[in-house]
This record gives C-alpha cells, sequence and structure tokens, in this order.
C-alpha cells in the first residue's frame, strides 16, 4: 500500500531513553553538538537536507509520552519537513517523498532516521521515538515493546479534536530491500539460535579480515542481544566499506529478526565512520567522517548475502 503525500511544514522529533538489564542504567549523555554535526553530515550525504532541516537536538525532561521508562529523560531531534502550508497538502507531499524514498532506497525513510539516530548517539533502541509534525499532525515511529516491532503512529489535530491513528509502514518495507535477507525454514537456526549465530559470523568475519591484512583483531562492543534483536560496534578494521587501506573503519550495525511466511528475515541498519591514524593507532573519535551512503548500502548487501551463505553451509 503506498502513502499519499502533500507540501507544508514538518518537524521530526525523535525521543530516546536507554533501557537496561535487570535494573536500568541510564545511558551516558550525548556529546550534542558532536552527534548534531554527525547528523547534519548524514543529511547532507544523503541529501534529505533537501527535505529536512536540522532544527535542534536536546535532552528534555520529562520524556515523551510514548517512552517506555519514564523516569529518564529523552534525547529528541527536532528536525522540519520542508513544504506547503496547509495541512492537507503537507501530508500528501511528505508521504510522497517516503514512498520516492523506500522505492530509491529499498528501505523506509522512517526507519533510516530511527536507526540513524540511535547510532550517531550511541543510544539505546528500546524508548525511542522518531516523531514528524505536519502543521496539525503528528507520525511517530517507535518500538512497540509487546510486539517489538517499529510501529508508525499518526495523530491529527483538528481544532479540539483528536484523533490517533495506527498506520502500517510502507508495504514495500515489509517485503524486500537492500538491508535485508530471508533464511528459509529449512536452513535457518531455531528463533532463539539465530542471533548468536549472526553474532559469531560477525566476529569471526572482521577476525578473519583483520588477520589477512595483517592487522591486529577489531574491537567489538555489543547490546544486550534480544531474542528478536542484536547491536553492534566494531572498530579497527580497513578495507571493508572502502576500498583502502590507508584509513580506519569504525562501523555500528543493529540488526531486527522478523518471521516471515517461509522462515526468517534479518533487517540490517549500519552506519560508519573513517579516519587516518598515526603510526598505526586508532584515530581519535573527533577525527572520523562520515562514509557515503551508498557505500555503506553496498557493504550492507554484501554482509548478508555472506551470512546468508554462511547459514546455509553451517545448516544440514
Amino acid at each position: 500500500m503506498k502513502i499519499a503525500f502533500c507540501a507544508f511544514t514538518w518537524l521530526i522529533s525523535v525521543v530516546g531513553v536507554p533501557p537496561g538489564i535487570g535494573i536500568a542504567q541510564p545511558a551516558p549523555p550525548p556529546d550534542l553538538p558532536r552527534t548534531t554535526r554527525i547528523l547534519q553530515l548524514w543529511l547532507d550525504q544523503t541529501r534529505l537536507s533537501e527535505h529536512l532541516d536540522l532544527a535542534k537536538l536536546r535532552l528534555s525532561s520529562p520524556p515523551s509520552p510514548l517512552v517506555n521508562d519514564k523516569g529518564e529523560r529523552s534525547l529528541q531531534l527536532d528536525l522540519r519537513f520542508r513544504g506547503a502550508d496547509t495541512p492537507d497538502e503537507a501530508v500528501k507531499q511528505f508521504t510522497s517523498f517516503l514512498n520516492q524514498y523506500q522505492a530509491a532506497k529499498g528501505l523506509s525513510l522512517p526507519e533510516a532516521v530511527f536507526y540513524q539516530l540511535i547510532h550517531s548517539c550511541d543510544w539505546p533502541r528500546n524508548d525511542a521515538v522518531v516523531t514528524f509534525i505536519v502543521v496539525e499532525d503528528r507520525f511517530d515511529i517507535f518500538l512497540d515493546t509487546d510486539s517489538h516491532e517499529l510501529l508508525f503512529h499518526q495523530t491529527q489535530q483538528r481544532g479540539p479534536v483528536r484523533q490517533f491513528i495506527n498506520i502500517p509502514l510502507l508495504a514495500a518495507s515489509k517485503g524486500g530491500g537492500s538491508n535485508q535477507i530471508t533464511v528459509t525454514s529449512s536452513k535457518a537456526p531455531g528463533a532463539d539460535a539465530l542471533p548468536q549465530e549472526i553474532e559469531d559470523f560477525l566476529e569471526g568475519y572482521f577476525i578473519e579480515a583483520n588477520r589477512a591484512a595483517h592487522l591486529k583483531d577489531p574491537e567489538f562492543s555489543y547490546e544486550p542481544r534480544e531474542p528478536d534483536y542484536l547491536g553492534m560496534k566494531v572498530k579497527g578494521v580497513k578495507g571493508q566499506v572502502l576500498a583502502s587501506d590507508k584509513y580506519w573503519e569504525k562501523l555500528e550495525m543493529s540488526f531486527e529478526l522478523k518471521p516471515a511466511p517461509n522462515g526468517q528475515k534479518v533487517v540490517c541498519y549500519l552506519s560508519g565512520e573513517y579516519g587516518s591514524g598515526i603510526l598505526g593507532r586508532l584515530p581519535n573519535d573527533d577525527d572520523y567522517a562520515a562514509i557515503d551512503e551508498a557505500k555503506l548500502r553496498d557493504f550492507t548487501g554484501n554482509l548478508l548475502r555472506k551470512l546468508q551463505d554462511r547459514i546455509s553451509r553451517s545448516t544440514p
């Protein structure tokens, strides 16, 4: 199903509150000026800045009413959509923009923005909300803790009347895309085993690549693994996304695991940075620059194909 859309001014807010294991532990506050620069560069590189203005990134308290942990502050990103001032025309233009992005990139724009914020701020996905505000309408994307799906929620404001509508993400985002594969049931590990299978594959892939290049093993860090999600950061690799051994690369990956009619679907969101080190040392965090989105997309597709091949070979 396509979403229709029109021209006007939108505001996009992103809110995040970190989850915990057992007793919830607050995430360290992000470096807001640095993160703002990273997000603005991403908007420029992807040409989304032709349609979206980065208005503000801030920590706010109390948190968004949509977040799950009401005791934490929320991280909020405001983006303004350029378009018509009439509410109905604005909605039509925005949904048309979503459809065009989906067709060109193979993934939904709300999901892409959601994970770009999570990666840029090093902020857990749980209790994160991206809000697109358009004149009198709001569109929120957030993680539903019951279904573990990203939901798209519309709030219409017409004078004193507020109407809440749960609308699906673009239909194409539920099908195939450049950032996803389906592992058939005859080859897929059990649902509980797949996150560990993916993590083992990634560790082995990057360690083997570094040793082949006579580099020390990369550094890994992980988000808490869930039955249908895992997140990983890898630092200290070369020649993975960029066809050059001159630059160190730092990559961050999120994998959503979804049921599919004939198996399980693996959806990957990946962001990355590169930088030059001195005498073989890794660059400081402020000395990295964002990797071009097209190169990241190509690498994601190649990585998922290798993962699919690994699973098919390792499963009877």
